[in-house]
């Protein structure tokens, strides 16, 4: 019985050593925590900014292609030149449907519409009508375009009918869209890399 209450009163309390495998083992299980706990809030961001870059992408795509299908192009063209080797797309419109005693007829109309379009690390989209100009950026920061060596990879045209009017334009084709879009907040340069968004379209005209 003695020893029994001898067992009871015995408060020596934990050695040094067995503090110490406490504290290895808890240091051990909350880093493991913690790495997850990371590498799920990393997980998540990065799977954000790549849904965001595609977004940004369609956007980009989706206008240029409203261009060509909610108007009738009389003509298309590559203007690379002019913007010292940025991928660029122009766009002339100079013709009108109009319904005469319920038929659609296409006319040739006096007002001239010219739609630009500019890849360079921003999307530009230039609308001249008769002179008038209105400038529209179509991708924000941190967002911006990779501009490739070659400006025909981005943007490039294959012509199926040439204009008639001896400017090279083109009436009737193939455009060959590839844009890559990345967020400067993710480059390689940072703490945490996502690799830019790559987008290919074809449409014709």
């Amino acid at each position: 019985m003695k020893k029994t209450a001898d067992k009871w009163n015995n408060d020596r309390g934990m050695t040094l050593i067995e503090v110490l495998a406490v504290l290895v083992i808890s240091g051990i299980v909350i880093t493991v925590f913690y790495n997850v706990f990371i590498m799920g809030i990393k997980t998540y961001e990065k799977t954000s900014v790549e849904v965001q870059l595609r977004d940004e992408a369609d956007y980009v795509l989706s206008d240029l292609l409203d261009v060509v299908n909610q108007s009738k192009i009389d003509n298309a063209e590559l203007c690379s030149t002019e913007q010292n080797g940025t991928p660029c797309l122009r766009f002339v419109q100079n013709k009108s449907i109009e319904n005469k005693d319920g038929i659609f007829i296409e006319q040739k109309s006096s007002e001239i519409t010219t739609t630009t379009f500019i890849f360079g690390k921003e999307v530009k989209k230039i609308v001249d009508q008769n002179g008038k100009k209105e400038t529209a950026i179509l991708t924000q920061s941190p967002y911006e375009l990779l501009v490739p060596v070659k400006p025909e990879e981005s943007a490039n045209i294959f012509c199926i009918e040439k204009s008639t009017d001896g400017s090279g334009s083109c009436k009737s084709g193939l455009i060959e869209m590839s844009i890559q879009i990345q967020n400067v907040n993710f480059t390689e340069e940072k703490n945490m890399t996502v690799k830019p968004m790559t987008l290919k379209s074809q449409f014709g005209f």
